[in-house]
């Protein structure tokens, strides 16, 4: 049985059709002709009694007619069969359930299908030529049956040998891709995580163990297993290329219940047993609780301040028996500054530094300013210049000169000036002949002697002629 709701028909203006038992007839209107005119109403009846009025009918020049719900037995259509809903076909047995066929709600263009030429033999399907000429063809894959329901994300598996029957699974992947219910997986190739594999608890625990490559690898390597389990308390050792082997560990060291945190431990007789000891190297590498240091005679080694070169305190001679050095700095920093090699004799009371040298002057040399460097970095305390030229006219002559700082607080030295002729004058460097060389009848050479944190200076006075002579100078300094 096929029922109609609603259904649209196109016919030529003012015609009589039949169209199986439904017959349309006597137009009603005005005009007259064929193609003019209007139409104002149309009537149906059907060869088994059902009849009414179509509602709206028109004509341009074409009449369409819609039907309200009538209920052929059969319909036959010259042209084409139109529903703004759906096609219904009722079940062909005593029952009143429907299939509907319908459109999509939208599509993109209207197409035809059109139906094969026959029914086809038996499982195969209709396939589309991709501008709507459907024909059979036989199914290119198989007829898998899966279960009737399944769990969300689980992974589908074969049942029996088949290829045709689906059944559920444990192993669940989830959108974000974690995997779960795995409880033996074996693998013909690698196996490869970008975080960790991690191991459960074979107990009722969920605690687990993580295995992890470090963060960053100079380049990748691979690690081979033993071929058996070892013997107790062996080790794994790596032959460097990656392959791992059981060893026995080289000694079982004993030691005591309890070691100090950061103590250096030390042999406790024996060829296993250690010990704590009271020197501690904390995490800073601060050394602490040595009561005595012994050194080869190879010196102490103490880095630079940049750290690239030793100095090396060394012992300069035998002993003949143990000698102590001891640094008295009072309650406060100090800092002991060396220029120069420099000897301290006898007993030194307050911080000094002592430096001394040579130099020249020529004896007819014009007045002026010599320099001598004294390479204490502070203003000297004491200056000693001894002066030597030998003369043809009187012999060696010797001046020497001897000044310590004053105690009254000046800046200059205070010079005590023994000559040849063992006569002595005192004065300071502003306005005594510190240094005098006397060649007789009046040729002198005279020096002023003046002292900065720098450098010695002496500021000579050429008087008459004196001889061109080496003047041989030797300097001594204290800070």
């Amino acid at each position: 049985m096929l029922r109609l709701i609603p259904l649209a028909l196109s016919l030529p203006p003012q015609s009589f059709t039949t169209i199986n038992n439904m017959a349309f007839h006597s137009f009603g209107g005005s005009g007259g002709g064929e193609g003019s005119g209007t139409v104002t109403s149309v009537s149906v009846t059907t060869a088994n009694g059902v009849s009414g009025v179509v509602a709206s009918p028109t004509t341009t020049p074409a009449i369409t007619v819609t039907l309200g719900a009538i209920t052929p037995s059969s319909v036959v259509a010259s042209g084409s069969i139109r529903s703004a809903t759906s096609l219904i076909v009722e079940e062909t047995g005593a029952g009143t359930d429907i299939i509907a066929i319908q459109a999509p709600a939208s599509i993109a263009a209207s197409y035809t299908l059109t139906l094969p030429v026959d029914d086809g033999t038996s499982g195969q399907l209709l396939s589309t030529d991709g501008s709507g000429v459907l024909s059979w063809t036989s199914s290119s894959g198989g007829d898998v049956i899966g279960p009737a329901s399944a769990t969300d994300n689980a992974v589908a598996r074969f049942d029996s040998t088949t290829g045709k029957l689906i059944q559920n699974g444990v192993l669940i992947v989830s959108d974000a891709g974690a995997v779960t219910g795995v409880t033996t997986l074996t693998a013909s190739g690698a196996l490869r995580s970008n975080t960790s594999l991690i191991v459960e608890e074979t107990g009722a625990g969920t605690d687990i163990i993580t295995i992890q490559a470090p963060s960053s690898i100079a380049s990748s390597y691979t690690l081979t297993l033993p071929v058996d389990d070892g013997t107790s308390g062996q080790v794994l050792s790596t032959d460097g290329s990656g392959v791992l082997a059981w060893v026995t560990a080289a000694g079982d060291v004993s030691a005591g219940s309890n070691l100090t945190d950061n103590a250096i431990i030390r042999g406790d007789g024996g060829a296993k047993g250690v010990q704590t000891s009271a020197v501690l190297i904390d995490d800073g590498d601060n050394v602490t609780g040595m009561a005595s240091l012994t050194l080869t005679n190879t010196g102490l080694h103490l880095l630079d301040t940049n750290a690239t070169h030793d100095l090396i305190i060394a012992p300069g001679s035998n002993l003949t028996a143990d000698r102590t050095l001891t640094v008295t700095t009072g309650d406060s920093n100090r800092t002991l500054t060396m220029t120069g090699d420099a000897s301290i004799i006898g007993t030194n009371t307050g911080d000094s530094v002592f430096n001394s040298g040579t130099t020249t002057r020529v004896g007819d040399t014009a007045s002026g300013t010599q320099t001598i460097a004294h390479g204490l970095g502070v203003s000297p305390k004491i200056v000693k210049i001894t002066a030597l030229k030998h003369s043809g006219l009187s012999g060696v002559i010797i001046s020497n000169s001897f000044g310590g700082k004053s105690v009254i607080g000046t800046s200059d030295c205070i010079f005590s000036v023994i000559n040849t002729a063992g006569s002595t004058s005192t004065g300071n460097a502003s306005g005594t002949y510190s240094v005098r060389i006397d060649d007789g009848d009046g040729a002198l050479q005279t020096a002023v002697i003046t002292v900065d944190a720098t450098n010695i200076t002496l500021t000579w006075t050429k008087t008459n002629s004196p001889t061109s002579d080496t003047i041989y100078i030797f300097w001594e300094a204290a800070s």
